[in-house]
């Protein structure tokens, strides 16, 4: 006789909660500056759950420095991997370009590491991790969906590339132990970018 299969809770109210979060960011605007809105709906709802509703702690959700050896290793060398992509892209695609035409100061700066902070906790902290506990490595497949789903409208060399560096963040995060890696990585991109589109490296 067939063992009859439950619902697991967690992974559903997981998924029911990341999906309505990102939809509301999408919607609505709840808080005049969009960053700070995503630092809200991406790491204080989150982190607020995690530790109300499954009475877990934050932290082991990739809030620690982890294998730190590795992760500045492999945040390195994606970095040196990344940087002639991202040049080219930023120089010879007009959509990249004009996407990416905000000029690059300190506020900006600091809006790309509050935004990613918030975001990589929300998928490479909270999703990776919370799925990680039913599905174990598995998870890695599950967080880059709506990675990649969330990049759409942007420039569609960008959109599509989600699809792969959505699986290195969180395969990176999974080995390190820590979402401290995809977010530094996350914020060389976006700032290596803006540098190439305002002119800044020639």
């Amino acid at each position: 006789m067939a063992t009859k299969e439950r619902l697991d809770w967690k992974t559903g109210f997981l998924a029911l909660a990341s999906t309505l979060l990102l939809m509301v960011d999408y919607y609505f605007t709840l808080l005049p500056d969009k960053h700070i809105q995503r630092f809200l709906l991406f790491f204080i709802i989150p982190a607020a759950l995690i530790a109300l509703i499954w009475r877990q702690s934050p932290i082991g959700f990739g809030l620690r420095l982890g294998d730190w050896r590795w992760g500045v290793l492999a945040a390195a060398l994606m970095a040196l991997a990344s940087a002639p992509l991202l040049w080219w892209f930023g120089s010879m695609d007009p959509q990249v370009a004009g996407y990416y035409s905000n000029p690059l100061g300190w506020q900006a700066i600091s809006e790309i590491a509050i935004e990613m902070f918030a975001w990589e906790f929300f998928l490479r902290g909270w999703l990776l991790f919370g799925y990680g506990r039913r599905f174990g490595v598995n998870a890695i497949w599950m967080q880059m969906v709506p990675f990649a789903l969330y990049h759409i409208g942007k420039p569609g060399a960008e959109a599509l590339s989600t699809i792969f560096t959505g699986v290195l963040f969180g395969w990176i995060a999974w080995r390190s132990r820590s979402v401290i890696y995809p977010i530094l990585i996350h914020c060389f991109i976006s700032i290596f970018i803006l540098m190439v589109t305002n002119g800044m490296l020639g």
